[in-house]
């Protein structure tokens, strides 16, 4: 209830039956994953023990847990030590998010390869089906860009087509996953054009593996086997 967090220092506050003088006040910080709110805590120092405590190490870690444990045993011998770091905890909390993202990557490999070979597959029939055709515009003056330019046009026009589909299903999954999120990143246009410029240079150079080749086989060839 104080607009100034210093002000509730000196305060005592009553929890239960135990009654408590208020000697700092920290900045809001996580302790649990990115998926919950921040909640109020409230940090005692307990006189008559301890379960927990924390140590900030600076320098080399591995000589830092040497020093720790040394004292620890000096000081409580008969009682384990257990000991985690603070980064291997922060990684515990986004195990499944790492494990789907792994998992996520390769289907999305093996989705492009598939897709890839696909496109392939067409662009060689529609090379074989028009070879009499790019043969005669050769003849004819034709450039090797200007060929290459005609054979890709009709597979981005579908690839366009195919992006713009795609970006509202892609948008309402990555939201529905953003919002198991309480503190979470605002999906903006700026990645899903990214993946569209990507899905175009992928596509590109699997079609331009065909078409340059046929944009510069000898023309007398095709028109010959016609």
């Amino acid at each position: 209830g104080y607009q100034n967090p210093d002000d509730a220092i000196g305060k005592e506050i009553l929890f239960g039956d135990t009654k408590s003088t208020i000697i700092g006040v920290v900045s809001d910080y996580h302790y649990n994953s990115l998926r919950k709110k921040i909640e109020p805590t409230c940090m005692f120092l307990w006189r008559g023990g301890f379960s927990r405590i924390a140590v900030r190490l600076n320098g080399d870690v591995d000589q830092g847990i040497k020093l720790v444990t040394a004292a620890w045993k000096k000081h409580f011998p008969n009682t384990v030590l257990e000991y985690a770091l603070a980064e291997q905890r922060l990684e515990d909390q986004y195990q499944w998010d790492q494990r789907f993202a792994r998992i996520f990557m390769i289907f999305t490999v093996i989705s492009v390869a598939v897709a890839c070979l696909g496109l392939f597959a067409l662009v060689s029939y529609s090379v074989k089906s028009r070879s009499k055709e790019i043969g005669i515009r050769k003849v004819l003056g034709a450039s090797v860009s200007r060929i290459v330019t005609m054979l890709s046009r009709e597979f981005i026009m579908l690839i366009l087509i195919a992006c713009i589909i795609a970006i509202p299903g892609a948008y309402y999954f990555m939201q529905q996953w953003l919002e198991s999120f309480e503190y979470r990143v605002a999906l903006g246009p700026g990645i899903f054009v990214s993946a569209g410029a990507i899905a175009l240079i992928i596509a590109m150079l699997t079609i331009s593996v065909k078409s340059i080749r046929s944009a510069l086989s000898n023309p007398v060839k095709s028109l010959r086997n016609e």
